[in-house]
């Protein structure tokens, strides 16, 4: 069966993925732009490299490259899992079974080499995701606040909560890709590997650990930001947006994230739900997943451009900018 003669949902699901591909593209050809920008101006800087915005876009960078190749990666292995008339993969936990799936096939060579491409973009544009959140509304408040952030407290925290993500994510692809067969997907070999998916699962539980935690960070630099700055502080908007629109959507993505890995240890009672819980729990997996971390990166990426808007214009004071190589302001908490 041809993705042109499949079922609207199945469809939509393409549809949905290429778009959020699409857009994670385009993203990334802005913020790189800015960051070329940012990089190569010289006429005035940031006092230190702990309130520039160019950690942050870094972060930036490699997420929302790493998103947009996971979800091209997802796009294409959705036709070809189409083709083959196997259930299409919407996250490693889950999988759609529609009307025309056949219980026998089994997904093309280059259908499972794109699912395990998608596991090393999903898992870089994660840990890149918090780390750009974090060091974003750290560099917000030292700039609004002329103050050193983040503090070395904040930096060994969120490096050990970075660190915990990458290495729990590698350490499960690890465990898949020992077991690879060209016959079974990437989320195939979690759901049949228990040490696999067990690692997975730790891996997720990470996630939501570090997504609590500078979600947490965030909404205190916003209050601290909006409590001892002036009112006509450029900081004050960045992390305004940052608290009332990113935090929201980074918890109800860590709320899906608990859902998937429920869903991977159920994952065998799949083809016994009805079609309409299968797509329900499809879309919104994609809108609370890729959907929702786009818009995040979306957020960062627009406070970001704003920063180094300021920083190009070598404002002093409150913003803790100077003209030149200036020091470094006091630690903060």
């Amino acid at each position: 069966m041809s993705l042109s003669s499949a079922q609207s949902a199945v469809r939509g699901v393409f549809a949905l993925q290429v778009v959020v591909a699409v857009l994670a593209f385009l993203l990334t050809l802005v913020i790189t732009y800015l960051a070329i920008s940012l990089f190569t101006h010289r006429a005035s800087r940031h006092r230190s490299n702990r309130t520039s915005p160019k950690g942050t876009l870094a972060f930036l960078l490699l997420g929302i490259l790493c998103l947009a190749i996971a979800q091209a990666a997802t796009a294409a292995s959705v036709a070809l899992q189409t083709d083959a008339s196997s259930p299409i993969s919407i996250t490693h936990a889950f999988s759609l079974h529609y009307d025309t799936t056949n219980p026998n096939s089994s997904p093309s060579t280059t259908s499972t080499n794109l699912s395990f491409l998608n596991a090393v973009a999903f898992i870089l544009s994660t840990v890149a995701l918090n780390g750009a959140v974090w060091l974003h509304s750290s560099h917000a408040t030292s700039n609004g606040l002329a103050i050193g952030q983040p503090s070395w407290l904040s930096i060994a925290l969120n490096t050990l909560l970075l660190t915990a993500m990458l290495g729990t994510g590698f350490a499960s692809f690890g465990l898949a890709a020992s077991s690879y067969t060209p016959a079974s997907r990437y989320g195939t070999v979690l759901q049949a590997d228990r040490a696999a998916r067990i690692t997975y699962t730790v891996f997720r539980a990470c996630v939501v650990g570090a997504s609590t935690s500078v979600s947490t960070e965030a909404i205190r630099r916003f209050k601290q930001v909006k409590n001892n700055s002036s009112r006509d502080a450029a900081e004050r908007p960045i992390l305004t947006r940052l608290a009332l629109l990113a935090v929201p959507l980074i918890l109800l993505r860590s709320a899906f994230i608990v859902v998937d890995i429920a869903l991977l240890w159920v994952a065998d009672t799949y083809p016994t739900w009805s079609a309409g819980a299968q797509e329900a729990v499809a879309f919104l997996l994609i809108i609370f997943g890729p959907y929702a971390e786009l818009w995040v990166f979306a957020i960062v990426g627009w406070g970001a451009w704003g920063m180094s808007k300021l920083g190009s214009r070598g404002r002093e004071g409150e913003y803790g900018l100077v003209t030149g190589e200036g020091s470094e302001g006091g630690g903060g908490s």
